[in-house]
């Protein structure tokens, strides 16, 4: 099957064809592409001349944005290319825009197809300072920059972008400390929009910023995935949490997955991979498969189903997330690559997962055994508490546990479970709901039991549909 997406590394590579002494290619403008099925990392070729480009973006269009000078030590005022990969000689170049000094601001894209097959493309620059950001930017319709003057009172701690992803139209440039700054650059006079990090990752404390930033790209990432931004985080007792960006005005994430990485290593196809049991460095999000994520450990490039909790596939690659990108390929360079995906093959033979994903989207995810085993032990204490110890229920069938978090005045953190219960001569379903107010990373999840209800076998369809509308109110409320 050929790649719907690629795992593009951001530092080209020099082309066979450029000899020692080559500056500039003798026809073309020297830049090609070698595409393979991820895992495997796929190349941006150029000729000398180009090789100190860095890959900023890639669109879904073909368009990538190229930085000429990310590499130069010291730092120089960055200028850029676009470069169409469905039209190979289309290089063109950017000039730096005016800038402060000691202010390069981080720059993204947006592509937006006309309906002759135009496109109308967005460079954009972002510099953010106390109250205050400027944003730069400049249109293929005009071929110039504009500078455009912003507030940005919602910040409250000194911002550094990372990067900036294109998503429903606008730039959104990712603070991993603090959270995302909207801003649709096509606008007349554009507006900053905030969406904050879940409370627990915010920043608190100023004078700890500079140590909280130190390595906090391989252990968070912002990605686009399946047409909404996930947000990934590993922490300190190297858990996997996966949420995602649900309202984007409202600023509301809904946490997707929270699994013990004990569990993605005592996994059979974790073993196989031969790697070995250490934290791992966060890639990026699938970009058409929101539950799951790669990895970096030890060079090679890893994907992990969080669902299933099986690792997918591992290949040679990078050490660290922010030297590639996933860019989902347009339909033309949609060929076929150098070999098998072992991604795609292994997909292939789990067809059930269509069904897997709605039942996930109707009722929550399956989360780790060892916080279901601590929740269902609570409500069976609950349901024993008066009974003899042959009559007592034990665990029979398990079903789901959906936790979420709720902040609309007080931040605090949900979870509802599901199973059966059985005694030898009685079998019940088990509703239970509980609560803990400890939802950072760094805190122990103290949960408290809020209610247990149970269902008889022979309950009716009416009983049922009464109980789930009882626990959907209740996580509305």
């Amino acid at each position: 099957m050929a790649p719907q997406w690629v795992v593009l590394s951001r530092s080209p590579c020099i082309s066979r064809e450029s000899p020692e002494g080559c500056g500039e290619p003798s026809e073309g403008c020297g830049i090609s592409l070698e595409l393979y099925a991820p895992p495997r990392t796929s190349q941006l070729v150029v000729f000398r001349s180009l090789v100190d480009r860095v890959v900023l973006a890639a669109d879904p269009f073909g368009i990538l944005l190229l930085s000429g000078s990310c590499n130069t030590d010291p730092p120089a005022s960055p200028s850029y290319d676009l470069w169409d990969a469905v039209l190979p000689d289309s290089l063109s170049h950017i000039p730096a825009p005016e800038r402060p000094a000691n202010d390069t601001g981080v720059a993204g894209l947006v592509v937006v197809r006309g309906r002759s097959g135009h496109d109308h493309i967005m460079v954009a620059e972002l510099s953010v300072c106390d109250t205050a950001a400027t944003l730069r930017c400049f249109s293929t319709e005009t071929a110039k920059w504009m500078h455009k003057n912003l507030r940005s009172s919602l910040i409250k701690c000194h911002w550094c972008s990372a990067y900036a992803l294109s998503y429903k139209g606008r730039l959104w440039w990712v603070d991993l400390l603090q959270g995302l700054l909207a801003c649709d650059p096509f606008a007349d006079n554009p507006e900053l929009h905030f969406v904050p990090l879940p409370g627990c990752y915010r920043l608190s404390l100023r004078d700890k910023e500079e140590g909280r930033r130190k390595g906090l790209s391989d252990d968070r990432c912002v990605s686009l995935s399946c047409g909404k931004l996930r947000l990934v985080v590993m922490n300190r007792r190297t858990r996997i949490k996966l949420w995602t960006l649900a309202d984007y005005e409202a600023g509301k994430w809904s946490l997707d997955f929270d699994i013990p990485i004990d569990i993605i290593w005592a996994h059979q196809s974790y073993l196989d991979t031969r790697l070995p049991m250490e934290r791992p460095k966060l890639a990026f999000v699938h970009p058409s498969n929101a539950h799951v994520v790669y990895f970096f450990l030890e060079h090679q490039l890893f994907a992990v189903d969080l669902q299933t909790k099986v690792t997918e596939a591992a290949s040679n690659g990078r050490d660290d997330g922010g030297h590639v990108l996933a860019w989902e390929l347009p339909p033309c360079l949609r060929i076929a690559s150098s070999g098998p995906s072992p991604t795609e093959e292994w997909r292939s033979t789990f067809d059930f997962d269509s069904v897997a994903d709605s039942f996930r989207g109707a009722y929550g995810h399956a989360f780790a055994d060892m916080e279901f085993h601590c929740l269902s032990n609570m409500a069976l204490a609950y349901l024993n508490r008066k009974k003899t110890e042959d009559n007592k229920f034990k665990l029979s069938d398990r079903l789901f546990l959906q936790i979420f978090l709720e902040d609309n005045i007080e931040l605090k953190k949900y979870a509802h479970l599901n199973f059966y219960a059985d005694t030898g001569s009685k079998k019940v379903l088990v509703f239970a709901e509980f609560y803990t107010d400890s939802v950072c990373d760094e805190e122990r999840n103290e949960w408290a039991l809020s209610s247990c209800k149970t269902l008889t076998r022979n309950y009716n369809g009416n009983a049922l549909v009464q109980m789930f509308m009882h626990i959907i109110m209740h996580r509305n409320s």
